[in-house]
């Protein structure tokens, strides 16, 4: 609704200090990532869009408009990876226009590396779900379906490991589909919950609003921002921890 629109994007010291705004105007922000120099998010609508925020310079630029219902993104070797309601668009990073539709109806998160792209693939009719490999060919392997799988929505990538949040949990599968093992029960999940790795942890969040981590092999929560109102999107580089809140209509960064 009108409750997500004029969001910002702003800067948070993680010592404190007064909010900069750098962004404003934009229009329901759902999940961001970065590439180390610019952070790229999804303004899921309609008639939906992905946008990009230079750290170097504090440019705003849009890379794509006209998606339908944009959802999750990454980026890998110069190129956004976005997906919506036809399929998963791959997009420049530093320009605008759309390179390429892969044509896999209903995926919802992904992730990407060299070998091709992880994608959950979600059939919500039938309340089915499966994650799949799509490689540079092409080819689709499906790795995990069923039950185990329904309402996973965000997939991360770490070594030989998946990561997955669903709305009870985070869980760790493998890339080859091997059991999948829950690090933790958060059944305070938001309706849209997202994770992410770095530094040997989990980022994510749930539905207080807190941001937290866990070590990747499981073990005790650590809070890192209480109450951030909603949080539907988080992204980690090598400088600081970003995510977007619905609920204050804005994206944060907090240095590390």
């Amino acid at each position: 609704g009108d409750s997500l629109r004029g969001a910002i994007v702003a800067l948070d010291p993680k010592t404190g200090g007064e909010l900069e705004r750098v962004v404003t105007g934009l229009d329901r922000p759902w999940h961001i990532t970065t590439d180390g120099e610019s952070v790229y998010w999804t303004n899921s609508a309609f008639y939906g869009s992905v946008q990009r925020f230079s750290d170097t310079d504090g440019s705003t630029s849009v890379i794509q408009n006209l998606l339908e219902w944009p959802y999750d993104i990454a980026v890998y070797e110069g190129l956004v990876y976005a997906t919506e309601a036809s399929g998963i668009k791959v997009l420049p990073s530093q320009s605008s226009g759309t390179l390429e539709t892969i044509p896999i109806a209903l995926a919802s998160a992904l992730a990407v590396d060299e070998t091709g792209i992880y994608a959950v693939v979600s059939d919500n009719a039938n309340n089915t779900s499966a994650i799949v490999h799509i490689d540079n060919a092409g080819g689709v392997n499906e790795l995990y379906n069923g039950d185990d799988v329904y309402g996973m929505i965000t997939l991360r990538l770490d070594g030989n490991y998946l990561y997955l949040t669903s709305f009870t949990g985070l869980f760790r599968g493998t890339r080859d589909g091997g059991p999948l093992v829950q690090l933790a029960w958060l059944d305070s999940f938001s309706s849209s919950p997202d994770a992410v790795v770095a530094d040997c942890f989990v980022y994510y969040s749930n539905q207080k609003g807190d941001v937290s981590r866990i070590p990747i092999q499981g073990g005790e929560e650590q809070v890192l921002a209480p109450t951030q109102g909603g949080v539907y999107g988080i992204a980690v580089d090598e400088q600081a921890i970003y995510w977007v809140s619905t609920g204050f209509q804005t994206a944060m960064r907090l240095d590390k």
